[in-house]
């Protein structure tokens, strides 16, 4: 248990560290990287929270999918990223995202979940195979080709933490990422049925 005195330092500390934190937000995203880096026939891309623009990053990604979009994600709670995904679904790219369980039952959360759940993006909800633990990853895979994965989860607070978000134009990566989620929502689909929200894919 910290005592006064030390209590009295730490809040003096983080003071001190608060005030010296920059005072202005991450330059924008610019979308124009996604197409760039898509001409490569490898490229990789680091954004580092909070002092680059992760939530631009993920929804200039999104937006930028022709053909797909498959996701896993520990925590999911940008409604323009929903916005962008049930637009994505509208049109006709093939779209489906893995939620784990205790994440999706939260109220930030559930209300994004519902709104995919009400436009019919197929979607599932369930924790990983071993043992029932958290679906920790965060990964994206579009078009068969970007692949983003690192720590940052989709959501604003993870914005403000020291997170990291790496996006690779990359098959092989996009391939292992695929087979990788596409297992998970198997085992999720044939296991955890009781998890699912109503419009969810059988």
């Amino acid at each position: 248990m910290t005592d006064a005195p030390q209590g009295a330092a730490l809040t003096a500390a983080n003071a001190t560290i608060a005030a010296k934190e920059p005072a202005t937000e991450p330059a924008p995203f610019d979308p124009a990287i996604i197409d760039a880096l898509r001409k490569l026939d490898y490229g990789k891309l680091l954004l580092l929270a909070p002092r680059d623009d992760t939530t631009g990053g993920l929804l200039a990604l999104l937006n930028a999918a022709h053909t797909s979009i498959l996701i896993s994600i520990y925590g999911f709670t940008i409604a323009a990223a929903a916005d962008i995904l049930i637009a994505k679904h509208q049109a006709g790219v093939k779209v489906r995202i893995l939620f784990d369980h205790t994440q999706a039952c939260g109220p930030t959360e559930k209300a994004q979940v519902a709104r995919l759940a009400a436009a019919g993006v197929p979607h599932w909800i369930g924790t990983s195979p071993k043992a029932g633990q958290i679906l920790h990853s965060k990964v994206c895979v579009v078009d068969g080709e970007l692949a983003e994965s690192g720590s940052w989860n989709y959501s604003l607070s993870g914005s403000k933490q020291a997170n990291t978000w790496v996006l690779e134009k990359s098959p092989d990566a996009a391939a292992k990422l695929t087979a990788f989620i596409e297992d998970l929502i198997g085992w999720v689909a044939q296991h955890e049925p009781q998890y699912q929200m109503q419009g969810a894919p059988a």
